[in-house]
């Protein structure tokens, strides 16, 4: 029974080995990444396709969130469902933090909770102290869950006038006969 299941592993690597052997050619040979890089900062934010972009052109007064479908290398092209845009075009990209705007919301619910419970006990017993304390607290769980999801949930980055920079890169693998030409 034992050298069944060691054949079994044995053969199933074999097939896993050549199905990556014939997959991931395709995938490694072309990587064109959207790369986002902040004046001052070592890290930079990479978009490929597939990730979502929020941005800002020329002609535009409102902010654009799109799912980016494909890069043009050559041509400075982002790709999405709706169009095309022209890298040069886009003036500012937008970042979110999820986990602050979830944050935020949480607060702000709180605070409902706590004002929904308080003016429910003091309706049931006149007696309990619902107080100016009490609403100082729902108050400034509320205001600062509001502050939280509307201003510091996400930053933006001004790519043409500012410092920060948008630009993108290609490092895919090279073509070996690119690279092995015979002269």
């Amino acid at each position: 029974m034992r050298s069944h299941s060691t054949i079994y592993h044995v053969v199933s690597l074999v097939v896993l080995i050549l199905g990556m052997n014939m997959t991931l050619p395709d995938t490694l040979s072309s990587q064109v990444l959207l790369q986002l890089e902040i004046y001052d900062n070592p890290k930079s934010f990479k978009y490929g396709a597939g990730a979502t972009l929020s941005y800002k052109t020329t002609s535009m007064e409102d902010w654009e969130t799109e799912k980016i479908e494909s890069i043009d290398y050559e041509n400075q092209i982002i790709v999405f469902k709706s169009g095309y845009e022209n890298l040069d075009n886009i003036v500012k990209v937008r970042r979110y933090k999820p986990w602050v705007k979830g944050l935020g919301l949480q607060l702000m619910r709180f605070s409902a909770a706590w004002f929904l419970y308080g003016g429910i006990s003091k309706l049931i017993n006149s007696e309990n102290p619902f107080g100016w304390d009490h609403v100082g607290i729902g108050g400034g769980a509320f205001l600062t869950g509001f502050i939280m999801t509307k201003l510091a949930s996400s930053t933006t980055y001004d790519v043409k006038g500012g410092k920060d920079r948008l630009r993108i890169i290609d490092i895919s693998w090279p073509d070996p006969e690119e690279v092995y030409q015979k002269k």
